[in-house]
């Protein structure tokens, strides 16, 4: 669940919660796709992008001012007809007076018509459907942000609802009509009467969703998947820099540039991919790790990590491909359960310890490694050398130690046995005598 309007892509609906999974259409003027359909959104030449308190919306025009997120078909293409269905737009007005289109489907021609909400010229919010039959008239219109939701009901009728207060209702037996082109900020295709202020968000819901209007609009991006899912970040040409902790947890942690990438804390990922890739040169002045999931830097110049690389239970990939490029790890490189990769078609150092279990370790370079990796093993062959010697004098002294044992145990029990003879001559004498 996220507490702040999307800013830029990658953004998702969260589909583990019944609301995520009923959103046909989403539409926010932060992003330039439709969320959902992922249709390409189109704007007029009256629409801008602006920005408000809560993010940044669509500045919309009374002329060319719509919004075209890809309806091809109308409302009926979203939400098949006789199926209800809920609208939430989060709206600014800011100019009153004026008859506005919020939100329409039909054609330029006015026919066509499946849904029309409205401002009035009498400051009035106004919803129809069916080409003007079975309206809602209610509520006056302010300046400002409101929340606004439109519940249809087929067989039964509409529902009007503003800030939270249904201001209106209709009776309404049949189904909406097709409907031909629907529009957010204008009336339908045509390109007059539209609406002169802003819109944050656009929400068409398949489903009576009434009961969460109070939620919505207390925080109406908890249809979107928590941030800390997908972690993105794209540097120009010139270069790409995190000076704190890049985190990301069950998504892709991704820094890539054409020109030079640096970490300057820490790159934490859990449960997917972490890739930090550049056509320049890739440093890392922090910690470097990755648990379940693939661990990638790459660079067609110098790879250099100055802290710690660590990778569990998935492959990790340390690889520079420049014909002068160098990888060079200051700290200590670990893998657990997985393939470690280091490679350079430059110079390979690991200035740290390099450290692999239960699975493959590669590292390759064309120019043979320095003597640190020799330095490396002479140690763990003399940790070994001095394991070994040190079980065998435990084997030894634990060896002599059950001899000595042995031989007091068998001296003793002799011991016994000749006092228990010596006792028994004395009571057969005894016996003689008498």
């Amino acid at each position: 669940m996220r507490y702040n309007q999307p800013q830029s892509g990658p953004a998702s609906v969260d589909t583990g919660f019944p609301l995520g999974r009923a959103l046909r259409v989403v539409v926010l003027g932060s992003l330039g796709v439709e969320l959902v359909r992922r249709k390409t959104i189109s704007r007029a030449s009256g629409v801008s992008r602006v920005t408000t308190t809560a993010g940044i919306a669509y500045q919309h025009s009374p002329s060319n001012g719509n919004v075209n997120f890809g309806a091809t078909g109308g409302l009926s293409a979203i939400v098949p007809s006789g199926s209800p269905l809920t609208i939430f737009m989060r709206v600014i007005v800011s100019t009153l007076g004026i008859r506005q289109g919020l939100l329409t489907d039909h054609d330029g021609g006015g026919s066509n018509e499946s849904l029309t909400i409205e401002i009035t010229a009498g400051n009035i919010w106004r919803v129809t459907t069916f080409g003007g039959a079975n309206e809602i008239l209610g509520g006056a219109v302010t300046a400002g942000r409101h929340d606004v939701m439109v519940v249809h009901r087929p067989g039964t009728g509409n529902q009007l609802y503003v800030d939270g207060v249904s201001v209106g209702s209709s009776a309404f037996a049949g189904s909406l009509a097709a409907g031909s082109a629907l529009r957010l900020g204008s009336f339908g295709a045509f390109t007059t009467l539209g609406f002169a202020g802003r819109t944050e968000a656009l929400y068409i819901l398949e489903g009576d969703h009434s009961a969460q209007f109070k939620s919505l609009i207390a925080n109406p991006w908890q249809v979107f998947e928590s941030r800390s899912n997908v972690a993105l970040l794209q540097a120009p040409a010139a270069g790409g820099g995190v000076d704190g902790t890049l985190t990301a947890t069950l998504g892709s942690a991704t820094l890539s540039s054409a020109g030079t990438s640096s970490i300057a804390g820490s790159l934490n990922k859990t449960l997917g991919a972490a890739t930090v890739s550049s056509s320049g040169a890739v440093a890392i002045v922090g910690a470097l790790s990755k648990p379940l999931g693939s661990l990638s830097v790459s660079s067609t110049a110098t790879v250099q990590v100055a802290g710690t690389l660590a990778a569990t239970l998935a492959p990790a990939t340390l690889a520079s491909s420049g014909t002068t490029g160098s990888t060079g790890i200051v700290g200590g490189l670990s893998k657990m359960l997985g393939t470690l990769s280091v490679a350079a078609s430059g110079g390979l150092t690991v200035s740290g310890s390099l450290a692999k279990s239960l699975d493959a370790l590669i590292s390759a370079a064309p120019v043979p490694p320095p003597n640190v990796f020799s330095a490396t093993i002479m140690r763990e062959s003399i940790i070994n050398s001095q394991v070994t010697a040190l079980l065998d004098r435990i084997s030894s002294q634990a060896g002599t130690m059950v001899d000595t044992l042995n031989s007091t145990t068998i001296m003793r029990a002799t011991e016994t046995n000749s006092v228990g003879n010596m006792r028994a001559n004395d009571i057969n004498q005894t016996a003689n005598i008498l």
